[in-house]
C-alpha cells in the first residue's frame, strides 16, 4: 500500500472521516499535553515549597534516670513513652516542628486498705475491713445468715 499523494483525491465520505480522525487526534494530544503540565505543575510546586522550610534540630532533655521505652510516629505527631523512676511518662512532640505538644504521667493508685495506717486489714490479714473499705459492699439481705430466736 502506498500513501496517498496529492494527486490521489479521496471521496467526499473518506475525507469527511478523514477529518474527524483529525480533529480527534488534536483534541487528545491537547488533553494529554494539559496533563502532563498539570502533574509537572504540581511537582515543581511541592518542591519550591518544600525548598523554604528548614529541617529542625532540637534537643530533648529527659529527667535523670528517665529511660526511652519506646517511640511512635503518627497523625504529625512524635509520641515517645518514658520510664521516670518507675512511672510512664508519655510525651508528644509536632512532627514538622518537633515543639512538645503535651505530655501525659501514670501514676499508680494508693491501695484501698492495707499497709501502714491504712485502716484496713492487718498484715495477717485476719481481720476484715470495715464495710465502707470493703471492695464489694454487702446487697440488700446479705449478712443475714443467723436466724433470730425469740427469748
Amino acid at each position: 500500500m502506498s500513501n496517498p499523494s496529492a494527486e490521489d483525491e479521496l471521496d467526499p465520505a473518506a475525507a469527511h472521516i478523514v477529518a474527524k480522525v483529525r480533529w480527534l487526534m488534536l483534541i487528545s494530544a491537547a488533553t494529554t499535553g494539559l496533563a502532563i503540565a498539570a502533574v509537572i505543575g504540581v511537582i515543581g510546586y511541592r518542591v519550591f515549597r518544600a525548598e523554604g522550610s528548614t529541617p529542625a534540630e532540637v534537643t530533648a532533655l529527659l529527667p535523670k534516670g528517665a529511660r526511652v521505652v519506646s517511640t511512635a510516629l503518627g497523625e504529625d505527631r512524635i509520641v515517645v513513652t518514658l520510664d521516670v523512676g518507675g512511672a510512664i511518662e508519655i510525651r508528644t512532640f509536632d512532627a514538622k516542628t518537633l515543639k512538645p505538644m503535651g505530655r501525659l504521667k501514670f501514676a499508680t493508685e494508693p491501695p484501698l486498705w492495707g499497709g501502714v495506717g491504712g485502716g484496713g486489714p492487718s498484715a495477717d490479714h485476719h481481720t476484715t475491713p470495715t464495710p465502707a473499705l470493703r471492695a464489694d459492699p454487702p446487697h440488700k439481705g446479705e449478712g443475714r445468715d443467723r436466724v433470730r430466736r425469740s427469748r
